[in-house]
């Protein structure tokens, strides 16, 4: 009896969402290979310093831990209680992390850029599946297409991922906070035996206590994350909702340790500026939030959107579900994107720096796409009848022949990349840092670097004067010292150095 064997052809639309998805995966792995290269030309500056020689000059005198340990919480609460209250944030920089700063300072994009790809990955994957019940390849198409859009669209890349202090504090800690988001749908959709359970709660324990004790605008949001989730689970009676509200109060209490600061005053008063309200800074919010969708909605992340439509289409029609209040989903979702505006609104009347505008570009994507697939499910179920879906086994009856899928996404895919070197240019972060590389800048970079520390390790000297430097890379160059002394810069080097004053060659 011959047994009848299925052959896939090019043809088919599974085969080709599984080229796409591998030709996706081989894209990402394009784009980062050139920012993870140059970063190996990349060094300390400004903060960094700082916060290195809490832990560093007594590691190498001592080589023990535990007087490091002591060192770290001693500087996290003098630092509390005098200039902030992330004291997590202030304790990861002045570990032994240090040594970063050192022989392998480039550590610090791996873990910031690759964190980001890695925890959005699996949370954009999880968060398909088993909440939309999309296949694999679809989910992968998902995830890599947004993950490359923000990392080649963001906003300040120095900030997000080669300036060791800024990238730890914000990017790593977003990536947290998006890995805390995936493994909460996990939470509400496994069963765990015991001992999973226990693995579990306790991953959220060091996650809450690492967001909940850095900056303001992702604990603030994770705030709100943990205020929809619990809120979910007591709705929905689930049989984990006991233990969601306790990691939900544990959030609460580690975030308000670090609101409630005395040193956060104290910074405050020091910038020269007077908070808003709590109301007129949520309104600002709003206004600042939605000024920043119109304005940064360009063509790419149109074009993208259009690309995504047949992809979740086909996710959309797999689960019974209605997709039901979809302008109250918008609405909540503007909502926690508007909630990152609000702390530095709130302290001290602004947006924020780079590094707190590259959040903004990060979680832009989540809120696009996020909103595209809710509205064409609703649209979907809404208008089923007009569009001759009646069922899924007749739709991909209907759709058996077709073979439109990859050669669409091929077609307008380079109509995308036309676009974003349109709209980015060189600030394209691939594209720069494959730039950079090739024309030999960040190697001089380098040089220059290597140049000024043999002036300054040498030790008949104890005022240097250091030459500025030629090249300023776009994705590395982030601060360097002034022809002022007593600069807070000038003095962190100077400290480092064991030099009495380190100061800027005049040009």
């Amino acid at each position: 009896m011959k047994k009848n064997k299925r052959k896939l052809s090019i043809k088919s639309e599974s085969l080709q969402i599984k080229i796409l998805a591998g030709g996706l995966l081989i894209f990402l792995v394009v784009i980062l290979a050139p920012l993870f290269k140059i970063s190996h030309y990349n060094f300390s500056g400004a903060d960094d310093y700082v916060f290195s020689s809490v832990s560093v000059p007594l590691w190498q005198e001592s080589h023990s831990i535990w007087k490091v340990f002591c060192a770290q919480a001693q500087y996290a609460y003098e630092m509390y209680h005098t200039w902030q209250g992330t004291y997590f944030s202030v304790w990861l920089l002045s570990s032994l992390l240090g040594f970063f700063s050192q022989d392998a300072y480039f550590a610090g994009t791996y873990l910031a850029l690759g964190g980001l790809v890695i925890c959005e990955f699996f949370s954009f994957v999880v968060t398909l599946r088993k909440v939309f019940l999309a296949d694999y390849g679809r989910s992968v198409i998902i995830a890599i297409s947004c993950i490359s859009m923000q990392v080649l669209m963001t906003t300040v890349p120095v900030e997000a991922y080669y300036w060791f202090t800024g990238a730890i504090v914000y990017t790593f800690i977003y990536a947290l906070t998006v890995l805390l988001a995936g493994c909460l749908v996990v939470f509400y959709h496994s069963k765990f035996s015991r001992l999973q359970f226990v693995l579990i709660n306790l991953l959220f324990v060091v996650l809450n206590l690492a967001i909940g004790g850095s900056n303001y605008i992702t604990a603030l949001v994770t705030f709100l994350i943990h205020l929809f989730t619990c809120t979910y689970f007591f709705v929905r009676h689930h049989k984990y909702r006991f233990a969601v509200l306790g990691q939900f109060a544990f959030y609460l209490l580690v975030f308000i340790l670090n609101v409630a600061a005395p040193g956060n005053l104290i910074r405050q008063n020091s910038a020269g500026m007077n908070h808003q309200s709590a109301v007129q800074s949520i309104l600002l919010s709003c206004k600042a939030a939605a000024e920043y969708l119109m304005t940064c909605t360009v063509l790419p992340y149109i074009i993208l959107g259009i690309l995504l439509v047949p992809i979740i289409l086909k996710i959309t029609q797999k689960k019974d579900y209605r997709y039901p209040f979809p302008a109250l989903i918008s609405l909540l979702s503007f909502g926690l994107f508007a909630a990152q505006f609000t702390p530095t609104i709130y302290a001290l009347g602004i947006t924020g720096a780079g590094r707190v505008q590259n959040l903004y570009r990060f979680s832009l994507f989540i809120f696009l796409y996020g909103n595209e697939i809710y509205w064409i499910g609703w649209t979907q179920r809404r208008w089923k009848n007009l569009l001759g879906i009646k069922s899924e086994t007749e739709q991909v009856e209907t759709a058996a022949g077709m073979c439109w899928i990859l050669p669409a996404w091929m077609a307008v895919g380079l109509l995308l990349l036309c676009s974003l070197y349109v709209w980015g240019g060189n600030t394209v972060t691939s594209l720069n840092a494959w730039k950079s590389l090739r024309a030999g800048e960040a190697q001089q970079y380098h040089a220059e670097y290597e140049q000024r520390c043999q002036l300054l390790e040498n030790e008949t000297n104890s005022e240097v004067v250091l030459p500025p430097y030629s090249i300023k890379p776009y994705l590395l160059y982030f601060n360097d010292i002034t022809e002022d002394s007593s600069d807070w810069v000038n003095q962190a080097l100077a400290d480092w150095y064991h030099k009495d004053a380190v100061t800027l060659q005049a040009e």
